[in-house]
C-alpha cells in the first residue's frame, strides 16, 4: 500500500514541478476532495511550491483511501421550495434541486418564472396514473384561482383571460360523491394552454426554448413539459413519481429532481378524477411510438401549489459576508470542511483577534495541516474573501 501511495503521489505532482507549471498568482482558489481522515488545509501562494506538493499528495491519498462524501450542497446546486396544500388535506414542503449543469437554459427559464411569481397559487391540474406509473402536471397559470390573462391569440391582437375559480372557493369539482356549484368550467377549458406571457403551444409562440434533452427521467425528476415541437416548452412541468426513462428520455428537458417531500406528492389522488380535454401524451421527435395515457386525470379535489420560491443562497442562511459584487460566497462548504479541523481556540483566529477575512489560516490553518499530514482531502486558500474551484488544469 505504501508503494502505491508514493507512486500515485509522484504522478499527481509531476506536472506541478514541470518547467511550464504556473502557480496561481492573482486568483485565489479553493478545492476539496474527500479522504478517510477529513479535510487537510494547505496555503498556496505565488511562492509556495512546497504547499502545492503537500496538497497534491493529499489529493493522491484521498483518491486511494475510502472517501467521505462532502455535503450535497457543496456541488453548488441551487434549490427551490414548493409549498403545497390540497383540498383533501395534503400539505407540506417539497424541495427541488436544480441541475444547471444538465439544462442551463431550462433552469434559467424556470427560475425566471419562479421569481416572477408565475407559479404562485397554481395547481397540479393533471394527476395521471397508468400501468403502475404516475406523473403530475402543473405550472399552468390558468389554474390560479384568480383572473389570469395571456396573449396567446396573437393573430387576433388580443389577450385570452380566465376568470379564475377553476375549482371555486370550496376547492372541489362536482362528482359522484359530492356536489359543487362554485367552479368555472370556462376556466378549466383553458387548462393545458397556459404559460408565460407570449407563449402558446404551437409555432406562433413568441417563446421558443432551446431543447436540452440530456437528463434522466427517473423517479423524482422534474422536466418542462413540451408539446409537438422540440422548442415548445413553456412554464408547465411534469414531475415523475415513477421511472419514465423509456417514455421521456431524450425527448424532454429534465432540469431538476425532488430531494425532499416526494412522499407528499405520492399521496395525490389519481383515482378521484374527471376527464381532461385531451389525452396525456409524451411527444417524441424520433420514429418511436409516442406514449399516450388516458385523459381521465383531472383531480376532483384541488391539488394546490401555494408557492414556489428559490431557497436561500449559500451563506445567507449562515450569516456569511458576501464576496465581491454583492454575491454570496457559494463555496462555504469547503471552508467549513477546513474549519472543523481547527481547535476551538484557533477558529478563524478568534484567540488572536484576527478578522474573518484577514489571511484566514495563514498562521494557524497551515500549522494544523502540517500536523495532520496526508490524512485525506485537500483544500487550498489564498484569501477567504474570494473563492474559486481548483481543478486539475491548475497544475498544468
Amino acid at each position: 500500500m505504501r508503494s502505491l501511495l508514493v507512486a500515485t503521489a509522484l504522478l499527481g505532482c509531476a506536472e506541478a514541478f514541470a518547467p511550464s507549471a504556473v502557480l496561481p498568482t492573482r486568483v485565489p482558489r479553493v478545492a476539496a476532495s474527500t479522504g478517510a481522515a477529513g479535510v487537510v488545509c494547505a496555503e498556496a501562494g505565488p511562492d509556495s511550491r512546497r504547499n502545492l506538493l503537500k496538497g497534491a499528495l493529499g489529493l493522491a491519498v484521498g483518491a486511494v483511501l475510502p472517501s467521505v462524501p462532502l455535503p450535497a450542497a457543496a456541488a453548488g446546486g441551487e434549490k427551490c421550495v414548493m409549498e403545497i396544500k390540497t383540498a383533501d388535506g395534503i400539505a407540506g414542503t417539497v424541495e427541488i434541486e436544480l441541475m444547471p449543469d444538465v439544462a442551463p437554459k431550462t433552469v434559467a427559464a424556470f427560475k425566471e418564472y419562479v421569481q416572477s411569481g408565475l407559479y404562485d397559487g397554481t395547481a397540479f391540474h393533471r394527476v395521471n396514473e397508468f400501468a403502475k406509473k404516475k406523473v403530475l402536471v402543473g405550472g399552468d397559470p390558468y389554474t390560479k384561482e384568480e383572473a389570469f390573462c395571456n396573449d396567446i391569440d396573437t393573430w387576433k391582437g388580443q389577450k385570452t383571460c380566465s376568470a379564475g375559480a377553476g375549482y371555486g372557493p370550496d376547492g372541489w369539482l362536482a362528482n359522484g360523491k359530492r356536489g359543487s356549484g362554485d367552479d368555472d368550467k370556462a376556466t378549466r377549458n383553458l387548462w393545458d394552454k397556459g404559460g408565460p406571457p407570449g407563449w402558446r403551444r404551437d409555432g406562433l409562440s413568441k417563446i421558443k426554448l432551446e431543447p436540452e434533452f440530456g437528463g434522466k427521467h427517473e423517479r423524482g425528476a422534474i422536466s418542462l413539459r413540451r408539446f409537438n415541437r422540440p422548442n415548445s416548452a413553456g412554464s408547465q412541468f411534469i414531475i415523475n413519481l415513477a421511472d419514465m426513462t423509456k417514455e421521456m428520455d431524450g425527448q424532454s428537458a429534465v432540469f431538476g429532481k425532488v430531494t425532499k417531500g416526494i412522499e407528499l406528492l405520492d399521496k395525490m389522488d389519481s383515482k378521484m378524477v374527471l376527464k381532461s380535454n385531451t389525452a396525456l401524451d409524451f411527444p417524441r421527435d424520433d420514429d418511436k411510438f409516442v406514449t399516450t395515457w388516458s385523459a381521465w386525470d383531472r383531480p376532483v379535489a384541488r391539488q394546490g401549489i401555494t408557492s414556489i420560491k428559490m431557497s436561500e443562497k449559500h451563506g445567507e442562511k449562515h450569516g456569511e459576508i458576501p464576496s465581491q459584487g454583492g454575491q454570496t460566497d457559494s463555496r462555504k462548504h469547503s471552508l467549513n470542511q477546513c474549519k472543523r479541523l481547527q481547535t476551538p481556540s484557533e477558529k478563524h483566529g478568534e484567540k488572536h483577534g484576527e478578522k474573518h477575512g484577514e489571511k484566514h489560516g495563514e498562521k494557524h490553518g497551515e500549522k494544523h495541516c502540517e500536523t495532520l499530514g496526508f490524512g485525506g482531502a485537500s483544500c487550498f486558500w489564498v484569501k477567504p474573501s474570494v473563492w474559486e474551484p481548483l481543478t486539475n488544469e491548475s497544475f498544468s
